[in-house]
C-alpha cells in the first residue's frame, strides 16, 4: 500500500472565517476515518492548508466525497474566495513508495 496525503489550499475572503473551514475539514475527517491537521500561510493570514492522510485509496475515495458533502453543509462557498473552485487539491505520496511504484511499473512495460 501506497499511502496518500491530500493538501489543499485557499483564500478566505475573511481570515477570521477558520473555524467555519475547521468545523467543515474536521467533519471529513471523521466520516472518511482519516487525521487532519489545519495549519495558515506565514504572513499571509487570509491562505489557509488543510493536510489529511495518511490514508489509502479507498479512505481517499471516501474523504473527497466527505469533503464535497461537508463544504457544501458548511456552506463554505461564502467564505473561500471562489467557492469550491477557489481551492486547490493536490495529491501527494512517499516518495520512496512512488519511486518504487515507478520502478516495478517500468520492469512490467519491458
Amino acid at each position: 500500500m501506497m499511502p496518500l496525503h491530500l493538501y489543499i489550499y485557499c483564500k478566505l475572503r475573511d481570515p477570521c472565517a477558520g473555524d467555519w473551514l475547521r468545523a467543515a475539514m474536521q467533519s471529513a475527517a471523521r466520516m472518511a476515518g482519516v487525521e487532519c491537521q489545519l495549519e495558515r500561510r506565514v504572513g499571509d493570514p487570509s491562505t489557509w492548508m488543510e493536510v489529511y492522510g495518511p490514508m489509502d485509496r479507498g479512505t481517499a475515495a471516501r474523504l473527497t466525497e466527505a469533503l464535497d458533502a461537508a463544504f457544501v453543509d458548511n456552506r463554505l462557498e461564502t467564505h473561500v474566495e471562489g467557492g469550491w473552485a477557489g481551492r486547490t487539491l493536490e495529491w501527494f505520496q512517499d516518495a520512496d513508495d512512488a519511486d518504487a511504484a515507478a520502478a516495478a511499473e517500468a520492469d512490467t512495460d519491458a
